[in-house]
């Protein structure tokens, strides 16, 4: 049975969550915590996500690459493919992973962050950011579609991502992008909390779901335990 996969960076090592067999994921050691020195941001609140967090740009092409679309080599693995597809300056901040997502198929899912100086991080502020390769014409060849910017907490959240899973969040039988992190806000005595953020293919691209201001999915630490509290409560994607 496949498992989340796990990070560590000196704190205890969350217990791994049973996830879809068609989503293998192994173990990997993420970087440190991202903490980002621009000031603003808050606690969250559906307002703020309005406001701060769009949908993926169209093509990319401006924001991140040059590239819309990339051929991959024979037996290449995540690892390589995605650091061609990287900016300069930029890392990833776990394994790259692929598994099959319905109803684009099997996805290559890229976490990373930019360099400290690059533009992109004045301009357009994310704790993370994503990277997902579907497949497109022929079998080796994929679409290059970004996440949506988290621009909210920037200077004042550092997020440790914790585990990547799919859940169905509005009942409609396809899966949602589910990213779980540890947060905590910058200059606290180490007082660490779960919270997962869900991403909903719209047919064009990924749109963050709005979940309200009482983060009901926060504090939740196994995909279990989130996939139960979406049974019971279903939440609606960002317009």
């Amino acid at each position: 049975m496949a498992r989340a996969f796990v990070k560590r960076t000196g704190r205890t090592v969350l217990a791994a969550s049973v996830l879809l067999a068609v989503l293998p994921m192994c173990a990997i050691a993420a970087k440190p915590a991202s903490q980002h020195a621009s000031s603003g941001g808050g606690s969250r609140s559906s307002a703020q996500d309005a406001a701060n967090r769009g949908p993926a740009p169209d093509s990319g092409s401006e924001r991140h690459s040059a590239a819309t679309t990339v051929t991959r080599q024979l037996g290449e693995t995540p690892e390589h493919l995605a650091s061609r597809l990287l900016p300069k300056g930029a890392h990833t901040i776990t394994k790259p992973l692929e598994f099959m997502f319905q109803p684009l198929g099997r996805i290559v899912l890229v976490l990373y962050e930019m360099g400290r100086d690059d533009p992109l991080d004045e301009s357009d502020p994310s704790v993370y950011r994503g990277m997902v390769l579907v497949p497109d014409t022929g079998a080796d060849v994929y679409r290059i579609v970004y996440l949506p910017s988290m621009k909210e907490g920037q200077g004042t959240l550092m997020y440790e991502i914790a585990s990547v899973f799919t859940a169905d969040a509005d009942g409609d039988g396809l899966p949602d992008l589910c990213i779980m992190s540890e947060v905590t806000e910058v200059g606290t005595a180490g007082h660490w909390y779960t919270d997962t953020d869900l991403f909903r293919w719209s047919g064009s691209g990924f749109r963050l779901v709005e979940q309200g201001d009482d983060r009901p999915l926060s504090n939740l630490r196994t995909a279990k335990a989130v996939r139960a509290r979406l049974k019971n409560r279903m939440v609606r994607p960002q317009k």
